[in-house]
């Protein structure tokens, strides 16, 4: 019910509505006034609606362009009245307005160059039009024909400036024009060759280069005629030898003057054949490396710079020497490098020879089977420093400096999870401090490792001298906690299935290594540098021994023997040349080794400049800071040469780099 008062609420509105339109309507038809006020307050409304809205201008053109388009297509009349009115309003505006008029000229042009552009017909008649006009013209007036002439000749002066190829076409076209001129005329060939020859001669009596020039063509066109034609070198060398003779049975002179060329030439031949023959052999030791091995040291070499040597009949070893040829152990022929055969010749054992201890250590499988992370984790010395892949060249290059961090194995181990079995994998994450965001830098090392690989290789390496004389013990609580050999009983099948269920739950015991509590997938964060104070790698004698184990397997090296001292560049002499490529080949290991070596050096020449003062015994750190003392020692130009063995020194530039330079 209530739907059906609404709709007769409705009806009863619109017959309202309609009411009363039909009585205004009404209104309107019997009073006009009415209908004006209503048509100037419907304008003033439509225009303040105009005013305010742009959209609604647009629309009302628009839709009066459409009427009187309409309006046009049903009256011609129309249509030729607005085109008369036209016409007379733009006539008008060009008289007014020259800028007007120029701008319609423009248009006119670009539409009339369209036409031509899309009629070719079009273009053809205005072109046979242009040609009728002009001809007429030049028969009425002189002037314009000479005129032309003169644009013409310009114009083609012109385009031959800027166009080589129109002026190497008119050159043939000439060429070919003078031709048959000449066929056709004999006396005008004369002429021209006359004329030719003479002024050849005037211009090779004025220019040098001319006539040297020509004398260079005339020999490249004599070489072709020669290559080409054998009967004619035949003949020139006859006439020449013939000549030659002559001059040389003339003049006694020119007889030894050849015969000292024919002695420097067939000397400088035999100089170029030997350089050649060297450069050969050069070119196939570089590329083939240092390939011969010295018996003593064990370096490699190039073969120029090893010999052959009976040890037993050609030297008197004393019997604590004998222990030299035993350690060669390759029986009496031995060779030897230029350095160790100079000490061997003498009767002494060289500084570098591998009977001193320098042999490198076999590495067990345990050591080698680790990567760069297990390494770094059963180290007692962690290195970090900064290397750098070059784009170019595939090189490596180290930047800042090299820091030695002492770390203590035991550490790793409560960080490491249970598992009940050696073949599963942990993610590590080496960081230099724990606090650091959890976003992995550049210098962070993230890897897997084996939990059962890095117990096997920390129980060798604690029982090896360089590790036992560092202190360094291994805890057996986390072995006695977490056995390596689990039993296996009858249930283990039945509990295989909770096992997997229970994994997560194992993991999650090491929680407070992880980087994220919910991202578990980066696995275990470890600084073990983090809080240790950095060693003096010079200091640090074993740092090499306990930082790359898979090097020397925590073996340390020879410092001092019985006869002599060895140094950190006999060590890096040694190592980096010997025929075991394994220093010489890791990468980190060279920019350690590079460090190291060159602080030796700064140190060493600081500890010479010391010796160097008079009057001074010890160089302290305050003596250092006292201006006076240093400026004293520049001026005595001892602190400067004394460095002039490093090579990045200004001294050692000085002395050496420049002085081949000048």
């Amino acid at each position: 019910m209530p739907d059906l008062e609404d709709d007769e609420k409705k009806t009863n509105k619109r017959r309202k509505n309609i009411v009363e339109k039909e009585r205004i309507a009404e209104k309107r038809l019997k009073n006009p006034e009415l209908r004006d006020r209503e048509r100037e307050a419907n304008k003033i409304k439509m225009a303040e609606k105009r005013l305010k809205n742009p959209e609604l201008r647009d629309r009302e053109r628009e839709a009066d362009k459409i009427k009187k388009a309409e309006k046009r297509l049903k009256n011609q009349e129309l249509r030729d009245r607005e085109r008369e009115a036209n016409k007379i309003k733009m006539a008008e505006k060009r008289l007014k307005n020259p800028e007007l008029r120029d701008r319609e000229r423009e248009a006119d042009k670009i539409k009339k160059a369209e036409k031509r552009l899309k009629n070719q017909e079009l273009r053809d008649r205005e072109k046979e039009a242009n040609k009728i006009k002009m001809a007429e013209k030049r028969l009425k007036n002189q002037e314009l024909r000479n005129r032309e002439r003169e644009a013409d000749k310009i114009k083609k002066a012109e385009k031959r400036l800027k166009n080589q190829e129109l002026r190497d076409r008119e050159r043939e076209a000439n060429k070919i024009k003078m031709a048959e001129k000449r066929l056709k005329n004999e006396e005008l060939r004369n002429r021209e060759r006359e004329a030719n020859k003479i002024k050849m001669a005037e211009k090779r009596l004025k220019n040098q280069e001319l006539r040297d020039r020509e004398r260079e063509t005339n020999k490249i066109k004599m070489a072709e005629k020669r290559l080409k034609n054998p009967e004619l070198r035949d003949r020139e060398r006859e006439t020449n030898k013939i000549k030659m003779a002559e001059k040389r049975l003339k003049n006694p002179e020119l007889r030894d003057r050849e015969r000292e060329d024919n002695k420097i030439k067939m000397a400088e031949k035999r100089k170029n054949k030997k350089i050649l023959k060297n450069l050969e052999k050069f070119e196939e030791a570089k590329f083939m490396g240092p390939t011969e091995m010295c018996s003593c040291c064990g370096c490699l070499w190039f073969k120029t710079q090893v010999r052959s040597y009976n040890i037993l009949n050609n030297i008197k070893l004393n019997k604590n020497d004998k222990d030299l040829v035993d350690f060669f152990n390759v029986g009496e022929n031995c060779q030897f490098c230029n350095t160790c055969f100079q000490d061997i010749s003498k009767g002494k054992v060289p500084r570098l020879a591998l009977s001193h201890g320098l042999m490198f250590p076999e590495i067990p499988d345990c050591i080698q089977k680790l990567n760069d992370l297990e390494e770094r984790m059963v180290s007692a010395r962690i290195i970090f420093e900064t290397i750098l892949h070059l784009p170019k060249g595939g090189q490596y290059k180290m930047k800042g400096n090299v820091v030695n961090v002492p770390v203590d194995p035991n550490a790793m181990l409560p960080l490491l999870p249970r598992l009940d079995d050696d073949l599963h994998i942990i993610r590590v994450q080496l960081k230099r401090r724990i606090k650091d965001p959890d976003k992995l830098k550049i210098d962070d090392l993230y890897k897997t490792v084996r939990p059962h690989e890095l117990r096997q290789a920390l129980n060798f390496l604690v029982n090896q001298n360089a590790y036992k004389n560092a202190g360094v013990k291994l805890k057996k609580d986390w072995f006695i906690r977490f056995p390596n050999d689990f039993s296996k009983t009858s249930d283990a099948e039945d509990d295989q299935q909770n096992s997997f269920e229970n994994e997560e739950s194992d993991i999650v015991g090491c929680l407070d290594t992880l980087l994220d509590n919910d991202d578990q997938q980066i696995g275990v964060a470890y600084a073990p540098g983090e809080g240790k104070k950095p060693l003096n790698v010079l200091i640090d004698v074993n740092a090499a021994s306990l930082a790359y184990p898979k090097l020397f397997a925590g073996n340390e090296r020879p410092l001092v023997t019985k006869t002599m001292r060895f140094t950190v560049t006999d060590f890096a002499k040694s190592e980096l040349r010997r025929y075991d490529r394994r220093c010489a080949e890791n990468i980190p290991y060279l920019f350690f080794t590079f460090k190291r070596k060159q602080w030796y050096e700064a140190t060493s020449a600081s500890n010479i400049f010391k010796r160097k003062i008079k009057g001074q015994s010890e160089w302290s750190a305050n003596d250092a800071l006292d201006n006076i003392k240093v400026n004293q020692a520049i001026a005595s130009d001892k602190a400067f040469k004394s460095i002039s063995k490093l090579r990045t020194s200004p001294s050692y530039w000085e002395k050496n780099v420049m002085k081949q330079l000048q």
